[in-house]
């Protein structure tokens, strides 16, 4: 059983040799065989969904610190006797390159779902590290650590790459911006997202993820683009994001599909039917529209 992750699985293949045309198949196929090393079943999805991987797992569903990182679990738990469960994560690979000893990564607000079982998952293939973050935990630590600001600059700004996760030489540790992201690294971050209860408590982690975001996506500071804006005008902006959006409860957004629906309903029908090919995925609001 293997008690090292990741380990090097491409013998005859130096890092520096993934070039940028198949760099992210060849990472790809690193990490999903370095799962399959610790007994993670593996796939890829069908469609590109923005996941590169699904894993699953079976672990003891009395407690999941049971069921070690590597362990093949296929029934029973050893240490209860417990019947075992599926555990399933959705992984998104980002492949990065260490420049002197910083990785810089660039994340959109598209990457951010509300399912906690969604892993980031940042390799670097020149430090053979992988750091493993559910959307869960990395929504909290800018959040616990009073990073928000940051992030919805981020956000803001979604093609600006944050050089801010950088390794320590004397001891060999990942931090963000002073803060240890040790607990996400290699062997600690599998089993930080193997232990969680995100399969078993699926609603109540994604309202709590749904809140985070809330509170850090729409939260207006203003970047390049608006950085003249006055105090006054910048309240404006917020009260407008406040009331159009997180204030508005489901009679208001009702009132708005409702309003939707009749402008469609005026049109040519030609362009009605162009519209619904582009509507077929959202089938409540389809099916009002077609009648």
């Amino acid at each position: 059983m293997v008690d090292k992750f990741p380990i090097k699985i491409f013998i005859d293949v130096e890092p520096e040799s993934f070039k940028t045309g198949n760099k992210k198949h060849v990472t790809e196929d690193f990490v999903a065989e370095n799962f399959k090393k610790i007994n993670w079943n593996v796939f890829r999805p069908f469609n590109d969904t923005g996941i590169d991987l699904v894993i699953t797992k079976q672990v003891c569903s009395k407690d999941f610190l049971h069921t070690k990182y590597n362990e093949n679990l296929t029934s029973n738990c050893e240490v209860c006797g417990e019947h075992s469960i599926t555990i399933k994560r959705f992984i998104q690979v980002k492949t990065r390159e260490v420049k002197q000893n910083i990785i810089g990564y660039t994340f959109s607000t598209k990457d951010f779902s509300t399912d906690p079982r969604n892993i980031l998952f940042l390799y670097s293939d020149h430090t053979n590290d992988f750091f493993s973050l559910s959307i869960y935990d990395y929504l909290n630590f800018f959040y616990e650590n009073n990073f928000a600001s940051r992030f919805t600059l981020y956000f803001n700004t979604p093609d600006d790459k944050r050089n801010t996760l950088r390794m320590k030489t004397d001891d060999n540790s990942w931090s963000y911006l002073g803060k240890s992201w040790e607990k996400f690294r290699n062997i600690l971050g599998v089993e930080n997202f193997q232990h969680r209860d995100f399969d078993m408590n699926l609603k109540e982690y994604s309202k709590i993820i749904k809140n985070l975001k809330n509170k850090m996506f729409y939260t207006f500071r203003p970047c390049k683009p608006f950085e003249n804006l006055t105090t006054t005008q910048i309240e404006s902006i917020q009260n407008k994001i406040n009331s159009d959006y997180l204030e508005k409860d489901k009679n208001k957004y009702l009132e708005l599909v409702n309003l939707y629906v009749n402008k469609m309903n005026s049109l040519d029908r030609n362009i009605q039917n162009s519209a619904i090919k582009y509507l077929e995925h959202c089938k409540e609001l389809y099916g009002r529209f077609k009648s």
